[in-house]
């Protein structure tokens, strides 16, 4: 898939690089020039909630590998699907 924008996704965890499952997880997730609010995030398994301008608590209910899909709501296309493991 080719991209089509730049997309800074950064885990932010005090005291680990690692997602957790059972745990809120920090998460910072910036699109470039797409608007926060025209952002739709969801996981395979778990959920995301957003905190405040792009900074959200992932929360997973499973080990293993979870998959993050960003979309645009506006355009309504899927901007990046990114799996991560989960401890």
């Amino acid at each position: 898939m080719k991209r089509k924008c730049n997309l800074t996704l950064s885990l932010f965890l005090l005291y680990s690089t690692a997602t957790f499952a059972c745990y809120n997880n920090p998460m910072r997730i910036n699109a470039g020039k797409i608007k926060d609010e025209d952002l739709e995030l969801s996981l395979s398994h778990g959920t995301i909630t957003k905190i405040s301008e792009g900074n959200y608590e992932v929360r997973t209910d499973r080990q293993g590998t979870v998959v993050l899909t960003i979309k645009d709501k506006k355009k309504n296309n899927e901007i990046e699907r990114i799996a991560f493991t989960v401890k």
